[in-house]
């Protein structure tokens, strides 16, 4: 259910003047399977009762996760005999469980940024999509950004942005020290501070030390809004 819609199948039941209604009841256990599907212990589901069994019927049940109720749209698609099909969505829209975004996301975001991070997603169960992109929030020691993930129709991420964009400070070091050691000593050291993140100013223009020796320098780096080292130069900051 926290992927994509759900195909139930169920059956119907008899009442007085022949009409048939839907087995709700039985509808309230299969949805509390699914939700243990989904890694969760669940709590109460509710169903209306009463639901006439024909196509293009609709109703709206109660689903518990985590203490956090949500409202499950379904949707009679087709009526055969005694059996029902039934499609399933989240009546906030497409959704992805939290807690496994936050488990799988920070290896990619490591690995491309160059250090440890953090990513929360928040406290409730399931984390709803808007535009097919969720929030969450990054943080690696003392700097945090917002992580705008974006999501396909299968509810896979196909990518992200921060904002504010940050940069990986040892693979920012790692890109200079080359360039900086051909123009200066093959022994430069570049220093880009003591956070493993650096938040990149709308001006694009970041300061690193130059330790050259005895003599230390201060050089200004240009950073493209793609992140990309534009340029470096020995200079005073203002």
């Amino acid at each position: 259910m926290a992927h994509k819609p759900a195909h139930l199948l169920l059956s119907l039941l008899a009442i007085a003047g022949c009409k048939k209604t839907v087995d709700t009841k039985g509808f309230e256990k299969t949805l509390a399977a699914k939700v243990a599907d989904l890694g969760f212990t669940p709590g109460p589901v509710t169903c209306p009762s009463g639901i006439e069994g024909k196509k293009g019927a609709t109703f709206t049940c109660k689903v518990e996760i985590e203490k956090t109720t949500y409202d499950l749209a379904v949707t009679i698609t087709s009526v055969d005999g005694s059996n029902v099909q039934m499609d399933t969505k989240w009546a906030k829209g497409p959704a992805v469980i939290s807690k496994k975004i936050a488990a799988t996301a920070p290896k990619a975001l490591a690995e491309a940024l160059g250090t440890t991070v953090a990513v929360d997603c928040g406290t409730e169960p399931l984390l709803f999509l808007e535009a097919g992109k969720a929030k969450c929030k990054l943080t690696a020691g003392h700097t945090s950004s917002t992580l705008l993930l974006a999501f396909d129709d299968k509810l896979e991420v196909t990518g992200w942005e921060l904002d504010p964009a940050l940069l990986g400070r040892a693979k920012l070091e790692a890109i200079l020290t080359p360039s900086v050691a051909e123009k200066t000593h093959p022994g430069v050291k570049i220093d880009c501070g003591p956070d493993d993140l650096i938040t990149r100013p709308a001006d694009g223009l970041l300061w690193c030390g130059m330790h050259d020796g005895d003599q230390d320098q201060k050089i200004r780096v240009t950073v493209t809004p793609e992140l990309k080292v534009e340029k470096w130069e020995v200079a005073t900051p203002p």
